[in-house]
């Protein structure tokens, strides 16, 4: 059996025609349409990383919970690499590269529009 990592758990999700349509899903639904994950505690966990992170709206009871595909608007936070993350709260010598450099750049221009 095939490894997959979180990120590409949440990426198959995120590209299926049900996530993409915003209709309300199902835990079992969406297990059944994902290749990567076989279990539905699995794909609990996942779904509820995405409601974490504001990509996915959960609602209705325990016994009949459902999820939804958030409007941009319910975006809690974006994802940095965990580099940039870092080197964020402190400062940094030397040289940055790749996608941490970019991190770091977005981040420093979205702060400086607040202060």
């Amino acid at each position: 059996m095939a490894r997959y990592t979180t990120n590409q758990q949440i990426n198959e999700i995120i590209n299926t025609d049900l996530y993409k349509s915003g209709k309300p899903f199902t835990i079992a639904e969406m297990t059944k349409i994902c290749t990567s994950t076989n279990y539905a505690s699995r794909m609990n966990e996942l779904l509820r990383c995405l409601v974490d992170d504001g990509y996915v709206r959960a609602f209705g009871n325990q016994q009949n919970l459902l999820y939804s595909k958030a409007g941009e608007k319910w975006l809690k936070k974006r994802w940095v690499s965990e580099m940039a993350e870092s080197i964020c709260p402190g400062d940094y010598y030397g040289n940055l590269t790749g996608k941490t450099s970019l991190d770091v750049k977005e981040s420093t221009e979205t702060l400086s529009r607040f202060s």
